[in-house]
């Protein structure tokens, strides 16, 4: 019964901490202060639009787009970012700063298209480019052919130098594909790529 105890009171310390912690307004104070980390202002954006901080993620957006506008990972969240504001038609005040963030006239040019053509600097990993794109293109445009994105990440990942391959990124790739019903071949990619390497596992 003690250990029952425990177990309850645990739980709820963790549920007052959660509810009495504004996680949000602590990521929003470290993004402000690291205005150049593309990952940190990538991942503070959906966060702060889950919570209703428009004016913090638009400054986030504003900082990605100054320093890090061709990272992999800037055109997922610029993208997020986007479809939130066209949503919600009181954030109209705001067209001109987001034109100049390369926001589109309307949702409707928030197609594959844009997501395709969106530039990301070389110097990146094939791999990594390609899996934000292919996440873009499930999660924010619908798209649902994942015959397709299994075909670009294969060959996004025999295309990335084995100096710029990061294992994390490898895994990445193979849940998500899995988590959409794909992945055969991928799964044997990295053997094609290291033949000593042993197959994803399942």
């Amino acid at each position: 019964m003690e250990s029952l105890s425990t177990s309850c009171k645990c739980k709820a310390l963790t549920v007052k901490i959660e509810n009495t912690f504004d996680f949000a307004s602590f990521v929003d104070k470290v993004s402000k202060k690291n205005p150049t980390h593309a990952l940190m202002q990538a991942k503070a954006i959906p966060l702060l639009l889950s919570k209703g901080k428009f004016a913090q993620a638009l400054r986030c957006a504003k900082a990605l787009h100054e320093h890090n506008k061709d990272h992999p990972l800037a055109m997922r969240a610029l993208l997020t970012f986007f479809k939130f504001f066209f949503a919600d038609e009181k954030l109209k005040l705001f067209a001109g700063e987001m034109a100049k963030l390369g926001c589109p006239a309307d949702v409707a040019g928030l197609t594959n298209k844009w997501v395709n053509d969106y530039a990301v600097n070389k110097d990146f990993a094939a791999l990594e480019t390609e899996l934000e794109k292919v996440r873009a293109l499930s999660k924010n445009c619908g798209d649902t052919n994942s015959a397709d994105w299994e075909l670009r990440v294969c060959t996004a990942l025999a295309a990335t130098p084995t100096r710029l391959l990061n294992v994390k990124t490898v895994i990445a790739a193979n849940k998500f594909l899995q988590k959409h019903k794909s992945g055969a071949r991928f799964q044997k990619a990295p053997i094609e790529k290291f033949p000593s390497a042993k197959k994803l596992s399942a």
